[in-house]
Formats: structure tokens, sequence, C-alpha cells
């Protein structure tokens, strides 16, 4: 470790090299933030891994109390600092009520999954749902319904809404209509004073009786009441040490980030608030209000500041929470920034909805547009850059900085059409490893050649490197897999069936790994022996 102008900071090797700088870094072995501690998906924990594992699996040493997820309390991940693990998350109750509101979770729970098709896409979509053939069962409907989507859909539309189209070309009339969900969409999140007043509109809507049967039934007769909460448990035991809990309101699902421990300070972003809380205590030392209402990304520290997308990119002091500047041409929320030492300046890695953004970190002047953009935070490893996203479209893009030009060149790119581009690569004894979009690939750091690709279903988690092997949740969450992180080709080393959420990414430290559950956090012993 050395100092410099006050700042610490930690000198790795993995990749090609990289350097951190954060007030008071992190210990040896933790997973202090999004990412880990160098914000790259590599530990820096020393312990020597198994190379296998039994056929049950890796040991679960410890299990949580009961945690809410998803709607009622976020995807975020957990991140481990000095023998303690901390999450934090939008908590979720409900409570009862004698209004009604036809919410996200109403149309979700309706199966609306969007309908941005044409008007003449739609009406033949309803026409054959309704008038399906009557004689068709089973294996036979299903594959009627494939065929259709295939014929009428491009492939774009295949990717992102074929299977959830098909499905209501199986069902029939046992599900809504696009009218019905339009008609819904207009009153979306506005709350009825009563059940009788829900009705009344409903009955003025012109909906069938079969219709207004199932939305009244999956409205419920609760609203969701809110906390933001912030909680710490032992790595070792699982024991809760602290719980710190803040009025807030109902909010997305996605309005709870990953938390960052540093300097003996917890930063958590909410719905509309950043928190410093003390890490021994959950004491809370600030709160600043956002500069919209969440979802939020994970904080990065960094220069004394707390940097993080919040539909701008916006930096916090430290130490008071004071707000020190705000980029708003970098939009979106859900990828995350990382840092960039090159030129002489430490530049933020930003992937914005249009693109990725290079920006001043002292001031937040923009830089550099490049290619990239979307939901996947950048990697970096000395003077290269990666960064996955793009849209559907999109790819996998690598950069190198030029120090005689004083900017980003762009090496390479790989351009493939996906539904999903949110997992976050890794930079590796120079190669790029990814596990998203349905494929795990390989490819050369500063040629892009690949080396290998498999086609596994992988998607939004994000996968890390530790004891020279890379581990990634595969099968929505369901399945945790390990693989030699070797260009030589892929070869899995383990896999185990341990029922994560398919959006929070695992975190390790010391050997054991922290895997956010449907409903619980757990930890898994992935040491030798």
């Amino acid at each position: 470790m050395m100092k410099d102008d006050g700042i610490v900071v930690a000198v790795g090797l993995a990749g090609l090299g990289f350097l951190t700088w954060v007030p008071g870094g992190a210990n040896a072995g933790d997973w202090n933030q999004w990412r880990g501690p160098d914000r790259n998906g590599v530990s820096t924990d020393e312990t020597e891994l198994a190379e296998a594992w039994p056929e049950d699996g890796p040991v679960k040493v410890w299990e949580s109390e009961t945690l809410p997820s998803d709607h009622y309390g976020g995807h975020g991940s957990a991140v481990v600092s000095d023998g303690k693990v901390y999450m934090s998350l939008i908590w979720h109750r409900d409570v009862p009520t004698e209004t009604r509101s036809i919410d996200n979770r109403v149309m979700s729970d309706l199966g609306n999954r969007g309908n941005d098709f044409s008007p003449e896409l739609k009406a033949a979509a309803e026409k054959a749902r309704v008038e399906r053939p009557t004689r068709l069962r089973g294996a036979a409907l299903n594959e009627w319904a494939k065929e259709w989507v295939a014929e009428h859909l491009n492939e774009s539309q295949q990717m992102r809404v074929g299977s959830w189209l098909a499905s209501r070309l199986v069902k029939g009339k046992a599900v809504l209509s696009f009218e019905d969900y339009e008609k819904l969409d207009a009153v979306r999140n506005k709350r009825f004073e009563s059940f009788e007043a829900m009705v009344e509109w409903l009955d003025g809507q012109g909906f069938s009786e079969e219709a207004k049967e199932k939305i009244i039934a999956a409205v419920p007769s609760t609203r969701l009441a809110a906390e933001d909460v912030v909680i710490c448990w032992d790595a070792e035991t699982g024991e809760e040490l602290w719980k710190a809990a803040f009025e807030s309101e109902e909010t997305s699902r996605k309005a709870s980030s990953t938390p960052a421990v540093v300097d003996g300070k917890v930063l958590a972003v909410s719905r509309d608030s950043l928190y410093s809380l003390d890490a021994e205590t959950g004491d809370l030392l600030w709160k600043s209000p956002l500069p919209m209402i969440g979802p939020a990304s994970c904080p990065l520290v960094v220069d004394g500041k707390v940097i993080f997308q919040a539909e701008a990119l916006v930096a916090y002091s430290f130490e008071s929470g004071e707000k020190v500047w705000e980029q708003k041409e970098v939009r979106g929320s859900n990828s995350s920034p990382t840092f960039w030492e090159v030129g002489g300046q430490r530049l933020i890695v930003a992937n914005g909805k249009d693109g990725a953004v290079l920006v001043d970190g002292k001031d937040g002047a923009v830089v550099a547009n490049l290619r990239g953009g979307g939901e996947a935070s950048p990697v970096v490893s000395g003077d290269y850059l990666v960064v996955y996203g793009g849209g559907e479209d999109g790819g996998l893009y690598g950069y190198r900085w030029d120090e005689g030009a004083g900017e980003a060149v762009e090496l390479w790119g790989h351009d493939w059409r996906s539904r999903r581009k949110h997992s976050t690569p890794i930079i590796y004894e120079g190669h790029v490893y990814l596990a998203g979009g349905d494929k795990q690939l390989c490819v050369n750091l500063e040629t892009g050649e690949k080396a290998w690709e498999e086609l596994r279903r992988v998607n939004i988690s994000s996968p890390f490197l530790a004891d020279g092997k890379i581990y990634t949740l595969q099968n929505n969450g369901g399945t945790l897999t390990m693989f030699a992180a070797s260009p030589e080709g892929y070869e899995e080393l383990g896999s185990a069936k341990v029922g994560a959420l398919s959006c929070p990414s695992p975190a390790i430290a010391d050997g054991r790994v922290y895997l956010r559950l449907k409903d619980r956090l757990a930890c898994f012993d992935l040491r030798e022996g």
C-alpha cells in the first residue's frame, strides 16, 4: 500500500495490473463493494479453494433469517468487510388498506410483459390467440404457437418476448387481451380510494366479466409500506449484529443496490437517499437526497467522493454527504461506474443508456464518449478498458489508452444479438472472460481474438474470479458453476444447485461465498478440504 495526497492506493497484479484508491482501502481478502475491492470481479484473497466439489456441492455454513426479495426487497448483492457481511435493501411489507391500486406487481401477476408491437401485429396475435385450433393439445399446441411466433416476429422481437407471446397463444382466452392491458396501463399505480371505486372504474371500461374477475382477484386488499434497511451479519456464524431501518416509501424492486464499506463506513443507496452509516454500530452518520427517485447504481468511493449513477452520474462528499457535482449527460441507473487511472488523470468510466462515457473525477466533465452503454459495469486493467453492452445489437468492446494521443482507442469489438446484457466481464492474465448473454466466452485482451465460446444460461448476475477459477450463477440463479480461468478451452470444474436469485452477484471472502437466495442470504464454504 502507498499513500498519495492522503489517498490510499492498493496495487494489484491480476490481468495487466490495476490501481484502486479509496479512503482507508480494503483488508486483504475482503469483498467490500460491488465487483470486489478493485471493482473488477477479481478476488485478492489468497485462500486455496477446492478444485472440485462433492456431488451435493460446497458445504452451506449458514443462512440468515428470512429476507424480502424481488418486488418486496429488490435485488441488491452482499459485500464483506473485516469479518462482517452487509446488505442494503428496500424492505416492503403488506399493510391493510381500504384503497386499491393496479400497480406493477398486479400487472406482472396478470401476465403483462409490454406490447410494443405494431397495431397490425397486435391484431394478428389477438386473432390467433382467440381463434387458436381447438384440436391441438400438449406438444402439438406448443409447436403451433412456436411456429406462429417464428413466422410473425422478427429476431429481436422473438428474443425479447417470443416465449411470452407463445405462452399467450397456448393459453388462448384464459389471458387478458392487449386492449385490456392498455386500459390498465392508463391507471397503473393510481390509487383508488376504495374497492368500490375501483370496481366502478372497471365497470365503465368495457372489460368482459372474465377479465374483470381476473383483475379484481389480482388486486390485493393491502398496500406496500417500506423502509430502507441495512443489515450486518458476522461473516463466520451468520449472527445478525445490527439492523438499521429508515422510513421510506413504496418503490421499484430495483431500488436497492449493493453497498460499499470503506474506512469504517457503510455507503448505501436507496429509493431516494444516500446513507452513510458506522460500520460497527449501524449508527447514521449522514443522509443525502438523490437527484431522482430510484433505482440507483452501486456506489464507488474514490478521491474522497461517493460516485454512482442515478439517471445522472453524481458525486457526493465521503465525509459530509454534500453533493460535489452532477453529470446529466451520463443517463442510466442500473450500471455501476468504475475508475481508470490513465494519462496522469483519474477518470470515472460509466455505462450510460447511449454509450460508455469517460468523466473527469474531479469535476464530472465529460472527457470522451465510447461504444457500449447499457446495464453492465465497465471493467479496467492497466491501460485497458472492456465494456459489455450497447443494447440488443451490441456486444463486447476492448479499448486501450493511447498515451501519445491522450485518448481511448477501440481495439476490437464483438457484436451479437442478445435479450440481456447485464453481466460484467472479468480481465485476467491478458484475457477477457464473459458469462452473459446466454454464453460464456474468452477473448484475447489485446487482439479480441476468440479463444473459446460455450452456450450457457447466464444473463444478469456477474461472475467472480478467485484462486484461478471463475464462479458464475447459471439457470436463473439456480446453479453455481466453477470453471478454469484459462484460454486453452472451457473446463467446468464443478456445478451445484444453490437456489440463488438470478440478479444479485456472489461475494467472496476468506474462501467463503455469500449468495442471496430467494428468501435469505446464505454462506457456502469453497475452501479446499
